[in-house]
């Protein structure tokens, strides 16, 4: 007699892998977390004092509008928890624990428990994904929330096309219907995921391509030959029509964001290969045998693959062309990619693993060492261990977990440092000039003036001395103008972090000349990497410019 698991039973033992992964995730993306805040986090951090404070997510006299929702959630935390980086940082945390967990869950359904486990622990252990779900961004929630719209997407266009029988579509108005829970959850995680940052606009892309394939193509074979020409000249002909449509009121402005690079990021506009050397660079194991990978994964499960190489393939190809690159600005397409890793590794696994038992106990032999399986567990255990290493994205993520800076990145500056000896030197100075305002705001105290090349690029209007709408302080990025601020104030300050110094995108080598020859420089510790320059004259000039000046720094 057998007996065989109640239903909720056999439910309940599914869970157990990913909740114990949901865990593992929560506890190792929380290692070291309360690392020094970041540039781009601080605008969250100090917009959610705002919203503590005015109701609303202001920076000194600016308000800092991206992502308002998102801000205000943080801010909410500070007001439940109190304020610290590891509180502000947890939302990223818990997203990034959801997404390795939702992840096996699906690959799992779809390629089986060893695609999902490749899968799920590649992508947890990869270094971008743990800068991402230890970064106070947005770019966390958007990649789930991409991720969970994608699966909906997947979930409803594969019910309403099973296999064809006989060569007919079983796609009908009523099987649309019936996922219509399906499209509502992608539609509010699409505008989510839109919300929290627009370039996932480009993943949408890729998901319609799929959609429209998977689903067009079927139907259109099942038409007669000369009923399937009409639906695709008059579908063409919509389709043109509302592009143009479309194209007329928010093309052109997609298209200058498209092609649009601030300052710093200049140098990276035309670098086309830029994610594929990132991706090189981090799996030089993995990453040139993707293209097979990809075919094994197509062979295991040709669905699911191709899903994931649609919008992991639209992404790469997009983002390679966008004038702005980072490497965070395509982590949304990673989990695809990975599950393709995933899937390609379930195919070829086995007698890859076959070949290479056979290859040990063969190298044993050959070598006059017994065979036993101590002698061969050591081989494999060595050989594994090399693996790893070799790969940059081990030493980069246990480097990253350990609060190790390796080039080409530097060592963050120490401001908690320097601040017992700038502030009662910037409170008594009549302007105090900073290369890096959020930072000043958070560790040190006010400041007058921001001195950047990079942010000025980042302006409406691009004048001197126009107000940043962000912190509602002015921006000089010339000679001229740094000139006149010294000749303007009887005394004032120039806060500036080494990396920052002698560097065109922010303080140029001709403007350091300048603040050396015309001021005197403060003695900070070497290891803060941020230097400081005071000055104290009595012959101050006064003409319209310094007005001017003074009435930009006093509208602010």
């Amino acid at each position: 007699m057998t007996s065989s698991n109640p239903p909720a039973s056999s439910f309940v033992v599914s869970l157990i892998s990913p909740a114990i992964l949901l865990c593992v995730s929560l506890a190792f993306f929380s290692i070291n977390l309360d690392y020094p805040p970041k540039f781009d986090e601080l605008y969250h951090v100090l917009g959610a004092r705002g919203y503590i404070e005015f109701g609303e997510p202001r920076i000194a006299e600016g308000i800092y509008s991206r992502v308002s929702l998102f801000t205000a959630m943080i801010a909410a935390l500070f007001t439940s928890f109190g304020e610290s980086m590891v509180i502000a940082r947890m939302p990223s945390v818990i997203c990034g624990a959801l997404l390795v967990a939702t992840m096996f869950i699906w690959t799992r359904s779809i390629a089986g428990p060893i695609a999902a486990w490749s899968a799920s622990v590649l992508f947890m252990l990869s270094p971008l994904a743990v800068e991402v779900f230890q970064y106070l961004r947005f770019y966390a929630p958007q990649a789930l929330m991409f991720w969970l719209g994608a699966l909906a997407i997947f979930t409803a266009c594969t019910r309403l096309r099973p296999l064809a029988i006989d060569g007919q579509t079983a796609v009908t108005k009523e099987g649309v219907l019936r996922q219509s829970w399906l499209w509502l959850i992608a539609l509010i995680c699409f505008a989510v995921a839109t919300y929290l940052q627009v370039v996932t606009l480009i993943g949408l892309l890729g998901v319609a391509i799929w959609a429209m394939l998977f689903l067009g193509v079927p139907w259109l074979r099942s038409l007669p030959s000369r009923t399937r020409w009409m639906v695709i000249l008059i579908g063409g002909s919509v389709c043109l029509i509302g592009f143009v449509i479309v194209w007329g009121f928010i093309g052109s402005t997609l298209l200058a964001t498209y092609l649009k690079a601030p300052l710093y990021a200049a140098p990276r506009r035309h670098v086309v290969w830029f994610y594929h050397f990132w991706l090189n660079l981090y799996y030089p194991s993995i990453w040139p045998i993707f293209p097979f990978l990809v075919l094994g994964a197509v062979c295991l499960r040709s669905r699911p693959a191709l899903f994931c190489l649609a919008i992991f393939g639209t992404a790469m190809l997009l983002h390679a062309f966008a004038a702005s690159k980072a490497r965070i600005y395509i982590f949304y397409a990673m989990p695809f990619m990975f599950v393709l890793f995933g899937m390609g590794l379930a195919y070829f696994g086995p007698p890859v693993v076959k070949f290479l038992r056979e290859l040990v106990r063969n190298a044993l032999t050959m070598a006059g060492l017994p065979a036993t399986r101590r002698y061969r567990y050591g081989v494999w255990i060595l050989a594994g261990l090399f693996l790893l290493g070799a790969n940059t994205a081990t030493i980069r993520t246990i480097t990253m977990l350990a609060g190790v800076t390796v080039p080409p990145e530097v060592h963050p500056s120490d401001w908690a440092a320097v601040a017992p000896t700038l502030r009662p030197i910037m409170a008594e100075s009549d302007v105090v000039v900073t290369a890096n305002e959020l930072h000043t705001l958070y560790f040190i105290g006010e400041y007058d003036i921001l001195l950047g090349a990079s942010r000025m690029s980042e302006l409406r209007e691009k004048y001197e001395f126009e107000p940043d709408h962000r912190t509602g302080r002015p921006v000089i990025s010339q000679l001229e103008s740094v000139d006149d601020v010294v000749d303007c104030f009887a005394s004032g300050v120039f806060i500036i972090e080494k990396p920052r110094w002698r560097n065109v995108s922010f303080v140029s080598r001709e403007i350091s000349n300048l603040i050396v020859t015309r001021t005197e420089e403060i003695e900070l510790p070497a290891t803060s990497r941020i230097r400081a320059f005071s000055w104290a004259r009595d012959d101050v000039i006064a003409n319209d410019q310094c007005e001017m000046i003074t009435s930009s720094i006093q509208k602010g």
